[in-house]
């Protein structure tokens, strides 16, 4: 065998070896994808969400982006419009037409809007930190600060029990914001 065939079968060697190398890496990536994508999935509605559809309530850091919105089924909605204003709307018979119940005032600031943990509900810039609007009402020594929507309005309470309980009662607490209130 003369040199020249000792190095192409070795280089053919390296090249098959490289390639056998590049396969199994992206074998291995896609399985990574697929288990993160199942528990991604499977994950959907665990104990770590804090939003009831039955209820309508949100709570613990959930946020409403731009074009988000929670109906009550009824006739009111919450939403984070996509110009930046959080609006709570009603409407009697028919949808298309509305009223304001009550709003941030935050159009061309508002980005997504979030009831925190701590009670607060608040209206965030693009950014992610700039504040364009803060109810500052916060849940002092209570376990939960929860936002609901229903029939004419929304509620923002404090509990010690999970939000979506207190919430199915609708009239074992009171109601922190509305359309009466200055903002």
């Amino acid at each position: 065998m003369t040199a020249a065939m000792s190095v192409s079968k070795a280089k053919t060697k390296t090249m098959a070896g490289a390639k056998a190398r590049a396969a199994r890496r992206m074998a291995g990536a896609l399985a990574a994808g697929v288990v993160a994508l199942t528990g991604t999935l499977t994950g959907a509605g665990s104990a770590q969400a804090a939003y009831d559809p039955v209820t309508h309530t949100m709570w613990n850091d959930e946020p409403l982006y731009r074009g988000w919105h929670i109906d009550n089924g009824d006739n009111t909605r919450l939403i984070m419009q996509d110009d930046g204003n959080l609006v709570v709307y009603r409407w009697f018979n028919d949808p298309s037409r509305k009223e304001v119940r009550w709003a941030s005032n935050t159009v061309g600031c508002g980005d997504k809007a979030v009831m925190q943990s701590d009670g607060n509900l608040v209206v965030y810039g693009g950014d992610g930190r700039r504040v364009c609007y803060a109810r500052n009402e916060f849940k002092g020594s209570y376990a939960n600060g929860c936002l609901s929507v229903w029939k004419g309005g929304i509620g923002i309470y404090f509990t010690n029990e999970p939000c979506p309980q207190v919430a199915a009662r609708q009239g074992d607490f009171t109601i922190t914001l509305r359309k009466s209130d200055a903002y």
